[in-house]
């Protein structure tokens, strides 16, 4: 759900003629790394990457940072390290680090169930990606306080609340990661695509 969410979001900003670069991680995609050797200091550190590398391409002055999910988490961390946005747009944040390898496991559990798998232990692997325990403890460690970085002009929050939005989570996988995009150049990943 989450790349077809970004690349929608970054096709109708392209049209309303706002450039838009999506990336991948380091150490997931298409970005280059190791995804054992990931952290969320590393991922925070790729956004702000990602902010330089679209105001070299497209020569914008001002940034809207959007983040949905741990991407959200990692957005704000990026800001509070000191990245400059005017705009920063947390989807559906996650707002406990300690709380998200849980909902990770709990969505594996169900998707395990429903195909028939087992689910091996210790688990190596969180809604589809390698997860090793020092990342673990890394994201588990991301407290309270996550989606209130201090900074941009405007900071907003939306979320999927009221009548079917359980529902149309669940089906969607929202809740199951972070901003998907392509890889910017910067950090030695390779630009994949950019809409404007």
């Amino acid at each position: 759900m989450t790349h077809w969410a970004f690349r929608r979001l970054a096709a109708q900003f392209a049209k309303a003629g706002f450039p838009a670069l999506r990336f991948d991680y380091s150490g997931t995609g298409d970005s280059s790394g190791s995804a054992h050797e990931a952290s969320p200091e590393g991922w925070a550190q790729d956004v702000t990457a990602a902010a330089a590398e679209l105001k070299d391409l497209t020569g914008v002055r001002k940034i809207v940072l959007l983040g949905m999910r741990f991407g959200a988490a990692i957005a704000s961390r990026a800001v509070a390290a000191g990245l400059k946005v005017s705009h920063l747009v947390l989807w559906e944040p996650v707002t406990q680090g300690s709380r998200y390898p849980e909902q990770l496991e709990e969505l594996d559990d169900r998707e395990a169930l429903r195909l028939l798998h087992r689910v091996s232990q210790p688990r190596v692997e969180l809604g589809g990606y390698p997860m090793t325990s020092a990342q673990r403890a890394a994201i588990t460690a991301l407290g309270a306080g996550i989606g209130s970085a201090q900074g941009p002009r405007s900071a907003s929050q939306c979320s999927c609340r009221g009548p079917g939005a359980r529902r149309a989570r669940a089906h969607s996988g929202v809740d199951a990661g972070g901003p998907q995009a392509h890889a910017h150049r910067r950090s030695g990943h390779r630009v994949r695509d950019r809409e404007q």
